[in-house]
């Protein structure tokens, strides 16, 4: 009876520690899952402004500012870990996590190469390179 409780025991203890680690391994894969969902969203957002852009204003570490097609300035900006896009008196928050959103930009004839790096808390980063053709005034 004693021997029929100890492996009792052990099989209870063994199924614990194995429920254990693969609720932390689901929990890690979700906070990963995340943070290249908010990497990407970031990533999406720039992209498909610069797409539409019809001149870049700024390209610098943290903040980016552009003209549209239409003639409206969208910028983003860096706030506190969180990627925010203002265009007019618009304020919206595109991507959360981030510790560095890095955006260049390099004339060259007959427009601007800009390139964005966006990376996150856990270490996941994501790049986008957009040409913005007749787009100079950097």
């Amino acid at each position: 009876m004693v021997i029929a409780a100890a492996l009792a025991v052990l099989v209870i203890v063994a199924a614990f520690d194995t429920s254990w680690r693969g609720l932390f391994l689901a929990k890690l894969m979700q906070k990963n899952f995340n943070e290249t969902a908010e990497l990407r969203n970031a990533a999406y957002w720039v992209t498909g402004d610069l797409r539409r852009a019809s001149a870049v204003v700024e390209a610098a570490p943290g903040r980016l500012e552009l003209t549209s097609a239409d003639g409206r300035t969208v910028a983003y900006a860096l706030d506190g870990g969180s990627l925010v896009r203002t265009e007019g008196a618009s304020r919206r928050t595109v991507a959360r996590g981030l510790t560095a959103a890095d955006f260049s930009a390099d004339e060259r004839d007959g427009g601007v190469l800009v390139a964005a790096e966006f990376r996150g808390e856990r270490g996941g980063s994501v790049r986008t390179a957009v040409w913005v053709p007749g787009g100079g005034g950097t």
